[in-house]
């Protein structure tokens, strides 16, 4: 990937040429740069998930250009197993709904449903993980959520010698 092989120093040299001397380049440079960095440390993250089955993705996004509040985003990931370095689950289902972020908004959810889960840490049945999200009645760039976790049978496994 381009932005990954040019150092940090040569992003900042160009960016001076186009924004003017200051601490604004430097920034921009690191920030594209650290990007590649993320991109690919993403890119390798999402090799070592596999599925068994054929995986659905199905996204609906909505919205006027004019109104940035008036934008609606749903979504919804299944898959019938997936196995991953941290564990590995049967009948994954990912579904997030994202309304008017902007205002104090209700009906905003990411959730995640598995039928089994089994990691290095626990195993579970059943597992139901629900954050709702809505911005603050009294400081909009706050997003506040709640976490729920719940599942039919949730077993912590726990070290040798505790």
């Amino acid at each position: 990937m381009l932005v990954r092989s040019i150092p940090p120093t040569v992003w900042a040299l160009l960016v001076l040429f186009v924004l003017l001397p200051g601490v604004l380049p430097g920034a921009v440079a690191l920030g594209i740069y650290s990007a590649g960095v993320l991109t690919r440390l993403f890119a390798d993250a999402l090799e070592k998930i596999h599925f068994t089955g054929t995986p659905a993705l199905r996204l609906f996004l909505s919205g006027d250009g004019a109104d940035l509040f008036s934008f609606k985003g749903e979504g919804l990931f299944t898959v019938p197993k997936a196995e991953t370095p941290w564990g590995k689950g049967e009948n994954l289902q990912l579904t997030a709904q994202l309304r008017n972020l902007g205002k104090p908004a209700e009906n905003n959810f990411i959730q995640l449903k598995l039928t089994s889960v089994e990691t290095p840490w626990g195993s579970g049945s059943n597992l139901n993980c629900i954050a709702k999200l809505s911005s603050s009645s009294t400081n909009s760039g706050v997003l506040q959520t709640d976490l729920k976790i719940f599942g039919k049978q949730i077993l912590a496994k726990q070290k040798d010698g505790a």
